[in-house]
């Protein structure tokens, strides 16, 4: 246990915790110099001669104070610095310090440094090892965390209760049931599981990896239950879709705080029953910023983007965690135009981001194909000491791969501790989408552990090369194949305008979700056979907005399109949100019937839904006012567009030719 500081030590906490004058000549303390019996009136030096007085162990602590600081306050650049004074102190063969600065990076999400802690410590303890292993399982490389407990028994330390419920984590993220398990056994035989925090972090994991029948074993052999107990068990069957079950437990709580009222909002939401999720919320008798989030995350989850708008408006404190869900609601329903405001927005009001901000914000520019705003961001990255996150740089991989910046994304992809399985598919899937199938079958090979989505992401970048027989290949050599690997499959079949075969798969396929629907629909449609396509839309027990864009677009390109118009007219009707592929699916309907009246009225529909800025929308609006005879329109359109691609040049263009403008093709 650490003891009180004095008044003295306290002034020098402060001291260090103002990074930015830590080594300049501002904080000149002539007091501390004084009391310190130092002769040097600089606060830095005073600190530094601590030990060489023979008083280490004063300034180990006051070290040790203000890096828990800097946890609390997540100040990574602060904690730089501190850690530079350290190494001129001598202070650095104290075992505590050691534990609190890898910790302290750990927290702050920077595991290189933390790792670099480690391996430099000359000496290591039971502590040592678990805060290590702990930051590894939390930030989802379970495989780092498993090697540490296999090297520490090896060195001959035991692992204690604190071990075990830090190493459970890796099992929960990673959803390794049966490692879960074995762990569960050790702590059984060691006589752990007694142990609250232990029985709490056995309750997390099982209910993670969706065994709550185990959970619920586990909970009901706790002599001595806390709110944390109650809470993850509802939570977890919330989670996991019973939620029956986490109501009841919910009523039979003794005490209920935040998040026993969070949990029930997140369950209610991640099932899609918003309306009961805002009971709960507008129920809590008092409501935090994470309640806040939650019920903002879950609007903005299930579509509602307008009203997630509206709530992240009336907050009373927004956190970085309520602009992160405002800027993911906006990126997962499409509106990337938005989340990149929105993230702006977020950067102007002084609002730091966080490794969850930058795993958010690089998707969308992955998908918008915006290199320069990707860049952009990575410098933003890279000043706020984020570059070493393995979940950030994996972001960043698949944001340069998938805006065809191959090399860039390689190098940050050998420069990697040990990649993700993130960052291997997304270098694998930057290949094949760009032509590169042997390389990306050479990193498949490679592959330290491949998983469903590496399996499928091989699939669909053979079948997008015309490589039908490989795909199939693959498919049938995949040792587990879910619904996403058989719509890869049928979505291969499809593009490559073999029919029979994706309609013989999709009768084969186990259980049809709404993706198999839709990529079915677009095969007939994409085939001409646009009856047939109509027949299973129809026939689809539930339709989204790609099975109503899917349809329309079948109907546009093959000529019919009054009745593109009429299926857009009544997606409206059905209230259902329209995103940008859905006018770009339709607009070519006016472009070829001249229908510029109707055009125009899609166009306001686009701007009021904030989609003008997007590229194939754009092109598709030049198109229709062009062969609408509207030229002055088409022109100004493409003057004003942001970012310009080839299709772009090619439209504008077609539109001067078509209008005979010959000067200015």
């Amino acid at each position: 246990m650490l003891q009180r500081l004095t008044n003295k030590e306290k002034m020098v906490v402060a001291m260090l915790a103002e990074s930015e004058f830590l080594f300049q000549h501002r904080m000149r303390s002539t007091a501390i110099a004084q009391t310190q019996g130092v002769t040097d009136t600089n606060s830095r030096d005073c600190l530094i001669q601590l030990p060489k007085q023979g008083r280490l162990e004063e300034s180990c602590r006051i070290y040790v104070s203000s890096l828990q600081g800097c946890i609390q306050k997540k100040a990574l650049a602060e904690a730089k610095l501190i850690h530079a004074h350290i190494n001129q102190s001598g202070c650095m063969a104290d075992v505590l310090l050691h534990n609190t600065l890898l910790n302290t990076y750990a927290k702050c999400g920077n595991m290189v440094d933390a790792r670099r802690v480690f391996n430099q410590m000359p000496k290591r303890d039971v502590c040592s090892w678990t805060v290590m292993l702990a930051a590894y399982a939390r930030h989802g490389t379970g495989e780092e965390a498993f090697s540490l407990l296999n090297q520490m028994q090896r060195t001959g330390l035991q692992p204690n209760h604190f071990t075990f419920s830090g190493i459970l984590p890796a099992c929960a993220h990673s959803a390794s049931l049966d490692q879960g398990m074995e762990i569960h056994r050790e702590i059984i035989i060691r006589g752990f599981e007694s142990h609250l925090v232990v029985a709490n972090a056995l309750l997390d994991m099982y209910a993670k990896c969706g065994r709550m029948e185990i959970a619920r074993e586990v909970f009901d052999r706790i002599y001595q239950r806390d709110i944390v107990s109650w809470n993850t068990m509802v939570a977890g069957y919330a989670r996991n879709g019973h939620l029956d079950e986490a109501l009841n437990l919910f009523q039979l709580m003794p005490h209920r705080d935040a998040f026993s009222w969070t949990a029930m909002i997140a369950g209610f939401s991640q099932n899609g029953l918003v309306g009961e999720a805002l009971r709960f919320f507008k129920e809590m008798p008092q409501r935090t910023a994470v309640s806040w989030n939650a019920m903002l995350a879950g609007l903005a989850h299930n579509g509602f983007v307008d009203d997630a708008l509206k709530l992240f408006k009336e907050m009373p404190q927004r956190t970085v965690a309520s602009w992160n869900a405002m800027i993911a609601g906006f990126a997962q329903n499409g509106y990337g135009d938005e989340a990149l405001k929105c993230f702006q927005e977020m950067l102007l009001a002084g609002v730091i981001p966080d490794w969850k901000t930058f795993t958010s914000i690089l998707p969308v520019c992955a998908n918008l194909i915006n290199l320069d705003q990707g860049v952009e961001i990575h410098d933003k990255i890279i000043k706020s000491g984020l570059q070493s996150d393995a979940f950030v740089v994996s972001s960043l991989v698949n944001m340069y791969a998938n805006c065809g910046s191959l090399h860039k994304a390689r190098e940050l992809f050998d420069k990697m501790h040990q990649p993700d399985v993130v960052a291997w598919t997304a270098m694998i899937a930057g290949y094949a989408q760009s032509g590169f199938t042997e390389e990306a079958l050479k990193l498949f090979i490679k592959m330290p552990q491949r998983d469903d989505v590496a399996w499928t992401t091989m699939i669909a970048g053979y079948a997008q090369n015309g490589l039908v027989d490989e795909a199939l290949k693959l498919f049938n050599e995949m040792p587990r194949r879910d619904a996403i690997a058989w719509n890869a499959m049928i979505a291969g079949f499809v593009h490559n305008g073999f029919i029979d075969e994706a309609m013989n798969l999709f009768e084969k396929m186990p259980q049809k979700n709404i993706f198999s629907w839709t990529a079915v629909i677009s095969g007939f449609a994409q085939s001409g056979c646009v009856d047939e396509a109509l027949k299973h839309f129809k026939e689809m027990p539930e339709r989204t907005v790609a099975s109503w864009n899917a349809i329309i677009a079948g109907f546009s390109q093959n000529g019919h399109g009054e009745e593109a118009l009429e299926l857009f007219q009544q997606m409206q009707l059905a209230d259902v949100r329209l995103d940008s592929k859905t006018f770009a699916s339709i607009l070519p309907a006016c472009a070829n019937l001249a229908a510029l009246e109707q055009g125009v009225e899609i166009h306001e529909n686009i701007i009021r839904s904030g989609f003008e800025s997007d590229v194939t929308v754009m092109n598709a609006l030049i198109d229709m006012y062009g062969k609408c005879g509207n030229i002055k329109k088409a022109h100004h359109l493409f003057g004003k567009m942001h970012q310009q691609n080839v299709v772009s040049w090619t439209t504008i263009i077609a539109v001067y030719a078509m209008h005979g403008c010959a000067m200015q093709v």
